[in-house]
């Protein structure tokens, strides 16, 4: 299982092609007990219901 770092760099990965000025270690923190295909899922539908609001 990710940890914290882990979660942190995951998140990065998927949000930096939006370049978003987010506190990913802040997020990771929330994010215990998700696997890196629990965070990309997280990810996808935030930008699914808040897309328009990111860029």
């Amino acid at each position: 299982m990710p940890d914290a770092p882990s979660w942190a760099r995951i998140l990065g990965q998927h949000l930096e092609p939006l370049g978003l000025s987010i506190d990913l270690h802040a997020v990771a923190e929330h994010l215990e007990g998700a696997t890196g295909a629990d965070v990309r899922e997280v990810v996808r539908r935030a930008i699914l219901e808040h897309g328009s609001s990111f860029t």
